[in-house]
């Protein structure tokens, strides 16, 4: 299918050559913005210093994470263990009386309530220590990069190039 050259749709080569090379004018002044704010360590993203930070960042959020994780398999160990004390009360006692049957799955549920209780506290706790852990460095962050911006705000701290 042709197009007409009257066509208001339709392109000619000039129009999509100042386009590209307006593309191209483009990119390159975003490549060259992009060299200039990867130099300056005040415009690193967010949590940069984590990504790279070695030491007692990353080893503190390690110990919290092992800490929940250790406590929360403890648990799934004493549910299952529960369950299976269940299961043989109910075999043995529940088989001949409804009520006591009741109150043997009253008190399963009631430990499995209290477990998940507790999961949800740890992890909160655990949530809570890691992010004053990195709230924590990303302050320094800041402070860091506030000292390296006072010599640029006080000219009598600058030494000159």
């Amino acid at each position: 299918m042709t197009q007409r050259k009257d066509h208001p749709m339709a392109k000619s080569n000039k129009d999509t050559s100042k386009k590209k090379s307006a593309v191209h004018a483009a990119d390159d002044a975003l490549n060259a913005a992009q060299v200039l704010f990867t130099a300056n360590p005040g415009f690193q993203p967010p949590g940069m210093r984590f990504l790279v930070a070695q030491g007692p960042i990353q080893e503190n959020l390690r110990d919290e994470a092992e800490k929940f994780s250790s406590a929360w398999f403890k648990r799934r160990e004493d549910a299952g263990r529960a369950l299976l004390e269940t299961a043989v009360r109910m075999s043995t006692e529940g088989l001949r009386n409804p009520v006591a049957a009741m109150k043997i799955m009253m008190d399963w549920q009631v430990g499995a309530m209290e477990r998940v209780a507790e999961d949800a506290r740890d992890c909160t706790q655990m949530m809570t220590r890691c992010a004053e852990t990195l709230i924590d460095q990303e302050i320094e962050a800041v402070d860091d990069m506030a000292k390296g911006t006072e010599t640029f705000e006080n000219p009598h701290q600058s030494t000159p190039v």
